[in-house]
């Protein structure tokens, strides 16, 4: 049965504006905290993501989701200033420093498992524990110049042009958050359903005279995010050394032969602490439509990872 939760909403300011997330205690929200999570959103998701599964993690557990720049009901970068992996890192480091959390242990869906990864190589010290939910970046020897290009063109275009807002009603939006999260080689395999969509909505959209428009910045379909692949991806993979959980869903978006895989796990587990590779059954969000099938691993990771702290703390 899930736990009960209570979110609050938490606003952090970056200096070039506002970032938004929400913070809750499981359980008992007076409880003090026994660890503290904090979760990263896939690409276009956002906070919401984990709504279904926080509730079914232990109870004390202080959770933090944050809602990354140009997602949700977080700011757009201003004009000139432009999305990457490592903007982001940038970002939620600042929001890191500001809530004063020394450590912490990232929870991270897709994308978010792509700027956790990041943030930890670089900042070793703060992370207790890496939980990667669907997402195993293969190894890629080409570097896809085509897609830098359009990308650039989509950053000018969309800070040039005035782009008016497109309208939908309720019923029409969450068809469209259902079709866009479509995987497979020919994009119709359903990653969410209504259910999931209902819970992304929210943080994805906002009430115009007329309807519903998407809130979310244009910019953030510009990625940028083989600039960090390869064997720069591989470098940072080596220098992870925390405790690693990565579940593969194995409908997700990474259904290549394991042989696109095999250096990356190779690589996580020659460096990591104690590296789980799990696979389940299920989409690209898995966490969402199915958390009770995500939940026994991750609460079990944590506790052997909470464990193995308390022991060193003891003995120092």
């Amino acid at each position: 049965m899930p736990n009960q939760v209570s979110w609050h909403e938490v606003n952090v300011g970056v200096g070039w504006g506002t970032l938004r997330g929400k913070r809750c205690i499981i359980g008992d929200p007076h409880a003090i905290p026994t660890h503290r999570i904090i979760g990263l959103h896939g690409w276009l998701d956002n906070a919401n993501t984990f709504d279904r599964l926080v509730p079914f993690l232990s109870c004390g557990i202080e959770v933090f989701v944050l809602d990354l720049p140009g997602h949700g009901f977080s700011a757009h970068l201003p004009n000139g200033a432009h999305y990457s992996v490592l903007s982001y890192v940038i970002n939620v480091r600042a929001v890191v420093l500001e809530l004063g959390w020394k450590t912490f242990v990232f929870m991270s869906h897709s994308f978010g498992s792509l700027v956790a990864s990041y943030y930890t190589a670089l900042y070793p010290e703060d992370v207790l524990a890496l939980i990667l939910l669907d997402y195993i970046k293969p190894f890629d020897k080409h570097e896809p110049k085509v897609t830098w290009h359009l990308e650039v063109n989509l950053i000018l275009r969309t800070e040039q042009e005035k782009i008016s807002s497109c309208l939908f009603q309720r019923g029409g939006s969450l068809q469209k958050i259902i079709d866009s999260r479509k995987t497979g080689p020919k994009k119709n395999m359903h990653n969410i359903d209504e259910e999931s969509a209902e819970v992304l909505l929210p943080r994805l959209t906002k009430q115009v005279d007329g309807g519903l428009t998407w809130i979310r910045d244009r910019k953030v379909h510009a990625l940028f995010e083989m600039l960090y692949g390869n064997d720069n991806w591989l470098r940072i993979l080596s220098t992870i050394k925390c405790p690693v959980l990565l579940i593969h869903a194995l409908e997700g978006v990474f259904t290549g032969p394991d042989s696109e895989y095999e250096v990356v796990f190779d690589t996580l587990s020659a460096n990591a602490q104690r590296f789980d590779y799990i696979t389940l059954k299920g989409p690209h969000h898995i966490h969402l439509t199915n958390p009770s099938r995500v939940s026994p691993f991750v609460n079990s990771f944590l506790a052997d990872v909470m464990s193995i702290k308390k022991n060193v703390t003891s003995r120092l």
